[in-house]
């Protein structure tokens, strides 16, 4: 039971992560072209690490 709690939950981690990051970078590129590219690497790359801190702390 609590492997199949662990992979739902770094599921769901992932997807959250993956739609906030979609989100955000979609109003950056539709408000300023040229800063939002620059926002959008930083956020894919706090996201990235976001991920990887909460597989950290659940495997």
């Amino acid at each position: 039971m609590t492997r199949k709690t662990e992979s739902l939950l770094k599921g769901m981690g992932a997807g959250l992560a993956v739609g906030i990051a979609a989100g955000v970078a979609g109003t950056a590129l539709m408000s300023n072209k040229n800063k939002g590219r620059k926002f959008v690497d930083k956020a894919v790359g706090k996201i990235e690490d976001v991920i990887d801190n909460v597989q950290q702390m659940l495997g």
